[in-house]
């Protein structure tokens, strides 16, 4: 096999991906090899300093205020390679990106943050994003994420997981199982995805009150549920080698275009 056809999948893709940026594609196409090109940033503005970012280092923040990014087609080119499954496996969870000194960030609030420090509060400031991704079937056991996207100061967590649970599944073929930590087995999260055609499987709080006896297909998922771990890897592999949390952007637009490109590096990758 030749070298092309070995690389022919990640070609397609990537001018599929190209397509869906929208305006000021050419700049946030350069930016993500720049992330993905660059082993170590010290900061934002250094990515321009990457060969694959053929402009001046103020366009990496131009490339954010300009661009337009089509989330429900990066969506769907993101689960046009999965393989088809009788039961994709999902994962929801809810990351912070803390921006403690940016006292003028639009929609800034305080949001969960585990704390180290018995008796601290496990809150910090800044914005709050929901992510969705699937879960390779593979001996890598990767979370692949479909949606990354902010949850705003309106919303809950569990409204904005319910609204990407209801956007992947319209795009997927089989019944998914998805897995979702006890943060969401709530009766607000059971009411609002109860139309969506996905099963759903969760921790629940110790302070929860069950009614009725579970059904007997719970004997063949419960241990389904560990499988959700990759999802913390991910996170750090965003914030560490994909620099999600390293720009100090001045917008919540931005941000989430920022954002939008870490689905698109992870599954590049």
């Amino acid at each position: 096999m030749s070298t092309e056809e070995q690389f022919s999948p990640l070609i397609s893709f990537r001018q599929a991906a190209y397509g869906c940026l929208g305006t000021a594609q050419d700049a946030l196409f350069e930016l993500a090899d720049a992330v993905l090109l660059t082993p170590w940033a010290t900061s934002f503005a250094a990515l321009s300093l990457c060969p694959a970012f053929r402009r001046g280092w103020p366009s990496v923040y131009e490339a954010l205020e300009d661009s337009r990014p089509d989330r429900a087609g990066l969506l769907q080119l993101y689960v046009s390679q999965m393989p088809e499954e009788d039961r994709p496996l999902l994962v929801g969870d809810h990351p912070p990106w803390p921006r403690l000194s940016a006292k003028t960030l639009r929609d800034r609030t305080c949001v969960h943050q585990p704390t180290r420090i018995r008796g601290n509060k496990p809150i910090t400031l800044g914005h709050d994003y929901s992510t969705i991704a699937w879960m390779a079937p593979d001996e890598g056991r990767r979370a692949i994420p479909l949606l990354h996207e902010r949850i705003t100061s309106e919303e809950t967590p569990m409204e904005k997981g319910a609204a990407q649970l209801r956007l992947a599944c319209a795009q997927l073929k089989g019944r998914p199982l998805s897995l979702w930590d006890s943060e969401y087995g709530c009766a607000s999260f059971l009411h609002a995805t109860a139309q969506i055609d996905a099963d759903k499987l969760m921790r629940v709080r110790p302070n929860r009150c069950l009614y009725g006896p579970p059904p007997p297909p719970l004997e063949q998922w419960w241990h389904l549920y560990g499988r959700r771990g990759p999802i913390e890897p991910w996170y750090h592999l965003a914030k560490s080698r994909l620099y999600w949390t390293l720009p100090r952007l001045k917008t919540p637009e931005q941000n989430q275009r920022w954002s939008d490109l870490m689905p698109l590096l992870t599954w590049q990758l």
